[in-house]
C-alpha cells in the first residue's frame, strides 16, 4: 500500500500554509486507497530522521518500501 506522509512541527508557519491543500489532497487520496501520515518532527524525531526528513513541511510518499520527497511547491495542480 502506497502511503503520502506529512512532516510538520510546531511554530511552522509554512505547515499551517499547505494545511488546505493537504487536506483536499488526503481526501481524494484516501479514496484511492493511499494511507495517510503526519509525523510531529518535535514528538517523533527518530521517525522523521529515519524517513530522511531534516525540515518542515516536508512530504514524501512511500512506495515499496522506496521513499521519494515531493520538492515542488505545494499547490493542488503539483
Amino acid at each position: 500500500k502506497p502511503y503520502l506522509i506529512k512532516i510538520t512541527s510546531d511554530w511552522c508557519f509554512s505547515c499551517i500554509h499547505i494545511e488546505p491543500v493537504w487536506k483536499e489532497v488526503v481526501q481524494e487520496l484516501e479514496g484511492l486507497g493511499v494511507g495517510i501520515g503526519v509525523v510531529h518532527a518535535g514528538y517523533e524525531r527518530r521517525l522523521a530522521h529515519h524517513l530522511g526528513a531534516h525540515s518542515t513541511p516536508s512530504i514524501l510518499g512511500i512506495i515499496n518500501g522506496k521513499i521519494s520527497f515531493f520538492h515542488n511547491a505545494v499547490v493542488r495542480e503539483n
